[in-house]
């Protein structure tokens, strides 16, 4: 399988590029789909992972054209499957270093190979109408195809924010080169494991920029962090949404509420 360029200093030498941004692209995405197990995914984040934090620090990868999230920088709201590998990589790497107590209760996601990918879309998809059911003594929850309702595990890991300061906008950070990929860092990395207790507040249907397929359903609840309760930034009220973007990938949303 071919890799992103981004990652081919780091890869195995018998490992061909994707030569046009479509390969690497779909190469990307496949890794995503695939997950990063126990057994070649983790020796591949292990080697990898300051190329992907390079990736996903960089600030000039977050503009208006983005959204400020994993989507390329031309408008389209076409997913970026190399950032998202990138945060992948990245939150799997870090994830493994902390918390122990909380990782014997919680099995990450991309544990075994496509855990989750079709068995999840084949069985919440096709039992919701194209259209918004507009019945009222119907819950919302149950009108709810993304089926947000309940307790999240959510892993957040970031830099201090001098080192993040520092990383893009030093004198060094400021000179480099439009479009070239930063060089890989090592700097430590704060983590924080939250669990998210949310529930769906309103139902709408798509608007002008979103797929019709399926509604955009807004939620709130709170946010609480599991081993650092003392941290005021992990310990929240948070809101949101989640929508269909016009590929059909599921995007969320959300916004942390700070004192009111």
């Amino acid at each position: 399988m071919c890799r992103s360029s981004m990652y081919s200093r780091a890869g195995s030498t018998n490992q061909k590029p994707a030569e046009d941004e479509e390969g690497r692209q779909l190469s990307a995405k496949l890794q995503c789909l695939f997950g990063i197990t126990s057994t070649t995914g983790g020796r591949r984040s292990l080697s990898t992972h300051p190329y992907a934090r390079a990736k996903v620090y960089d600030l000039r990868n977050y503009t208006e054209k983005t959204q400020w999230g994993p989507f390329r920088d031309d408008g389209s709201m076409r997913v970026d499957w190399e950032k998202v590998e990138s945060i992948m990589i990245v939150l799997g790497y870090s994830s493994g270093l902390c918390c122990r107590r909380f990782l014997a209760r919680f099995r990450p996601p991309w544990t075994n190979p496509f855990e989750g990918v079709i068995p999840e879309r084949a069985k919440i998809l096709p039992q919701y109408p194209v259209s918004l059911p507009m019945e009222m003594d119907i819950p919302l929850n149950l009108r709810d195809p993304y089926n947000i309702s309940g307790v999240w595990s959510r892993i957040v890991c970031f830099l201090d924010y001098n080192d993040l300061y520092h990383f893009n906008f030093s004198e060094e950070a400021v000179r480099w080169p439009a479009g070239e990929p930063r060089e890989p860092i090592t700097m430590e990395e704060a983590i924080r494991h939250i669990l998210l207790d949310i529930k769906v507040t309103e139902i709408e249907p798509a608007g002008q920029f979103d797929n019709s397929t399926l509604p955009v359903v807004h939620f709130s609840g709170t946010s609480r962090s599991v081993e650092a309760s003392w941290d005021p930034n992990a310990n929240t009220g948070i809101r949101g949404s989640v929508s269909l973007t016009e590929e059909g990938e599921v995007r969320w949303q959300t916004i942390s509420v700070f004192h009111g």
